[in-house]
């Protein structure tokens, strides 16, 4: 296997697509290179290069790499707080209905006990998802926490 063909199998690889390609070879053509670059390498030397080019090559991709973290980071973030504003909004409006109601079945003085200590538990529920989503639109750093099998979720913190 050449390295053409490694940096090809690199790139179709999901997990190692943002590996940083620095292709180090005998070849100093201009086609070799626009080669490589094609075929998925990230820069290309030849083995004649100055040992302090290399060494300025690979703190460029080691710098690339930062980069594609953070912006990884950064899209998580973005995906969260996405995430919290809907729930917000689309959970939040119907769940202020029902915790009315819910406070009009707890308090009603007509209403038997059964139905005022459901309307009670119906309320109860209600704010543990209030404070959950707002738990959740305080989130800057995601962190997770194992769910079920190969799963995780999000850690929403106190009682989740």
């Amino acid at each position: 296997m050449d390295g053409l063909e490694l940096c090809r199998r690199i790139r179709q690889s999901p997990e190692h697509r943002q590996t940083y390609e620095l292709l180090l070879t005998s070849k100093d053509k201009v086609e070799d290179a626009i080669r490589a670059l094609e075929q998925g390498a990230d820069d290309f030397l030849t083995k004649s290069a100055d040992p302090r080019e290399v060494v300025v090559r690979v703190k460029v991709g080691l710098r690339v790499t930062e980069l594609y973290a953070a912006l990884a980071e950064a899209e998580r973030r973005l995906t969260v707080a996405g995430m919290a504003i809907t729930l917000g909004h689309e959970i939040g409006n119907p769940l202020q209905i029902i915790s009315g109601f819910a406070e009009m079945l707890a308090r009603e003085p007509g209403q038997s006990a059964g139905v005022r200590e459901k309307g009670a538990a119906i309320l109860s529920a209600a704010r543990r998802i209030q404070e959950l989503i707002k738990r959740l639109q305080m989130i800057e750093h995601p962190q997770y926490t194992p769910y079920v099998g190969e799963t995780t979720m999000i850690d929403a913190g106190e009682g989740t």
